[in-house]
């Protein structure tokens, strides 16, 4: 005899789930760490996700700072403390010593961020292994693909 916790949900009571959750929208900053990651980031519309920040790394910067889809930057210092979920995407061919000095920082602020790591295929296991080792400490979740579609499942499964 099932316990009605094991009975499963019917499609119509799981939308309703989904479509009317009983929490806020979370406030997400998406900060795309290179090139590779945010030309993969303009096949997406980013108007189908109302709660979602956009930054890029401006490499010109002496210290971490982010660009704003306006184009204004913003220090990292101040970027850890108003958002409810941060994503970094990068690709592996990003610097690893800099995703793991955000990682610093933002843990600094309490604050565990998701890792999203794009490949293209063409990377080493040994430098895709040196990527995960060196960034798991700074993540709470990691997750790593090779499919750029992944990333508007993503978003939608954060409700950005």
């Amino acid at each position: 005899m099932l316990s009605k916790s094991s009975v499963a949900t019917t499609a119509q009571e799981s939308a309703y789930r989904i479509k009317h959750p009983n929490s806020a929208a979370p406030v997400v900053k998406a900060i795309l760490l290179d090139q590779h990651i945010a030309a993969a980031f303009q096949a997406i519309n980013a108007a189908e996700w109302p709660n979602l920040s956009i930054y890029t790394l401006e490499a010109s910067s002496p210290t971490l700072a982010f660009r704003t889809a306006q184009g204004r930057i913003k220090d990292a210092t101040l970027f850890a403390t108003d958002a409810t979920l941060i994503v970094i995407f990068s690709s592996h061919c990003l610097r690893i010593e800099l995703a793991a000095q955000l990682g610093q920082l933002l843990n600094s602020h309490h604050r565990l961020p998701t890792l999203f790591v794009l490949e293209n295929g063409d990377a080493e296991p040994k430098q895709i292994g040196q990527l995960l080792k060196t960034l798991r400490p700074h993540a709470g979740m990691i997750v790593h693909t090779q499919d750029p579609d992944y990333i508007a499942s993503m978003l939608s499964a954060l409700r950005a």
